[in-house]
């Protein structure tokens, strides 16, 4: 299957197939049925409700030539889950888990009108984000404490 997706999509790099690889990769970490849940169309960002948490998916990848940045949408509630591709030094492979982050961030963290937030402030106020095998135990957590 990943040969057949590298010959039919050669640039998975692409913004909207990107986004389709952030919210694979949550699909994956929550053990989730992906033909419950129908893959993004348009937009950096993706509504999803898991055990009871309204979480908006929204994804970004590092680049040299500019700054990473999260859409935040206009949910006033629930959770931002912010995807981070950073392909480092291996071959960009936006299936490959280990190169995406993750930061999980109760949205009224945010200022309500709030509407993206660059990787250098995510990062200074939530910390270097988690790897997908952490996940799952993340969201957990924060739903125990809601």
């Amino acid at each position: 299957m990943d040969t057949f997706l590298r010959w039919s999509h050669p640039d998975l790099l692409e913004e909207r197939l990107l986004h389709c690889a952030a919210v694979w990769q949550v699909l994956q970490a929550l053990a989730l049925d992906p033909s419950a849940v129908a893959p993004p169309a348009r937009g950096p960002w993706s509504p999803l409700e898991w055990q009871g948490l309204a979480l908006l998916i929204s994804s970004a990848r590092v680049m040299p030539d500019r700054p990473s940045v999260f859409g935040l949408g206009a949910a006033p509630t629930g959770v931002l889950l912010l995807c981070l591709f950073d392909s480092g030094a291996a071959a960009a492979d936006p299936l490959d888990p280990a190169q995406w982050l993750f930061w999980l961030v109760p949205r009224h963290r945010f200022h309500a009108e709030r509407q993206t937030i660059g990787l250098q402030p995510l990062i200074r106020s939530q910390g270097d984000g988690i790897g997908r095998d952490q996940l799952a135990a993340a969201l957990v957590d924060l739903a125990a404490e809601a």
